[in-house]
């Protein structure tokens, strides 16, 4: 078992479990915004101790609470990501 966080660090294990349980999987960017209160370098060393990242599939690039399977629970489903890719010149090349 990890040693206990200490300092920043506690608090940020803190307000990522409490982030955990009003739901299983969150999108990085989301959980940062989240977590404003805690910087993001203590979010980011705390997360793995409480979640891991799916690295393909529908959970893509989110962090998802360990012990969860959101494969096998029906109601994550709303919970899948959707990444796209806008044209590096979208914005000025007619397509808005």
């Amino acid at each position: 078992m990890p040693a206990a966080p200490e300092g920043g660090l506690s608090t940020a294990v803190e307000r990522l479990e409490a982030l955990f349980r009003q739901k299983p999987v969150w999108v990085p960017t989301s959980l940062l915004c989240q977590a404003n209160a805690v910087s993001a370098q203590d979010v980011s060393a705390a997360l793995p101790r409480l979640a891991y990242k799916f690295k393909r599939g529908p959970w893509k690039g989110a962090w998802v609470l360990r012990g969860y399977d959101p494969r096998r629970e029906p109601a994550a489903r709303g919970l899948q990501t959707l990444q796209y890719q806008l044209p590096q010149d979208w914005c000025g090349a007619g397509y808005v």
